[in-house]
Parts: structure tokens; C-alpha cells; sequence
């Protein structure tokens, strides 16, 4: 089986990093002019088919990957400070709960097969999804909650990828 990532072909996978999200502020219940307005079910579904759902099937499809190739891998899980809950992030905070419950029970499950599975947890980044329009004043109250008073950076976060790695 060959695996094509990008613009070059693979034998087989060594690393998994599952770090695809999207984030859509959206609370339970809102009270509006109009009465009360429920989080919205489709964007339930988007965000946890993509936060969450989408790290199971690669997961599965890779892993098994892994196992006929007999490949001695690891899988990094990016997951949220936010899995333990954020206000207004209902369907956000949710999928990152269920991806650090992932990563504890892969973690578990496939280390006796040569799987190493590791998950991080970052706090607040500067991201184009963290820095749209529509946060800014949230972006500063963050920063002066935030002990070093500041975002995390991507290269930050790539570090502990690469930490987690070596």
C-alpha cells in the first residue's frame, strides 16, 4: 500500500497529527430581542465532524496502516484548553473534550501494538481563527487573563509537536 501526502509517496506513516478545528462561538441558548434562540444543529454537527469526528476516521484508517506495514508509530491529538468548557463555545468545547477522551483511551489501546498516542493541549494562539474580526475584544480580554500576558504563538506549538516527537 502506498500513501500519497502532498506531493510524495510513502511506504508507510510513522506520525499522525491530527490538528484540524474550526471554532464558531455559539452558546446553548441565547435571549435576543426575538426570545430565546438554541444553538443552531447543523453547526453542532459541522463542528464536531470536523473537531472531533474527523480524528476518528484518520485515526482508524492511519493505524491500520500502521499495523499492516507493522509500523511502530505515534499519533499527537491537538486538542483545546477549552475542552473544559468555554463559555459561548458549547459545540467547540465539546469536540475537544471528546478528543482528549481519544487520546487517553488510544493511549491505552494501542501501546501494547507500538502506538505511541500523546495529545496537546494549547492555550489561546495567535491564529487567523483566534484573530478574526469578530473576537478582537475578546482576543485582549484573553491576553490580561493569560499569565505571560500574551497568545501563544504557532512555532510555540510546533515545538511541542516537535518535543513530543523526538
Amino acid at each position: 500500500c502506498e500513501i500519497y501526502m502532498g506531493s510524495f509517496k510513502t511506504k508507510s506513516i510513522d506520525v499522525l497529527i491530527n490538528n484540524a478545528a474550526i471554532l464558531e462561538d455559539s452558546p446553548l441558548v441565547s435571549l435576543t430581542k426575538e426570545g430565546f434562540v438554541k444553538h443552531d444543529v447543523l453547526l453542532w454537527k459541522k463542528i464536531i465532524d470536523t473537531n472531533l469526528s474527523s480524528v476518528f476516521y484518520v485515526t482508524s484508517s492511519v493505524v491500520e496502516k500502521m499495523l499492516m506495514k507493522r509500523t511502530k508509530g505515534l499519533i499527537i491529538n491537538i486538542s483545546s484548553i477549552s475542552a473544559e468548557g468555554n463559555p459561548g463555545q458549547t459545540a467547540y468545547s465539546a469536540s475537544k473534550a471528546g478528543v482528549n477522551a481519544l487520546t487517553k483511551t488510544w493511549s491505552k489501546e494501542l501501546v501494547g501494538l507500538g502506538i505511541r498516542v500523546a495529545g496537546i493541549s494549547p492555550g489561546f494562539t495567535r491564529t487567523k481563527m483566534i484573530m478574526s474580526e469578530k473576537r478582537n475584544n475578546l482576543v485582549n480580554e484573553w491576553e490580561r487573563k493569560i499569565p505571560l500576558k500574551r497568545l501563544a504563538e504557532p512555532s510555540e506549538i510546533a515545538d511541542a509537536i516537535l518535543f513530543v516527537i523526538k
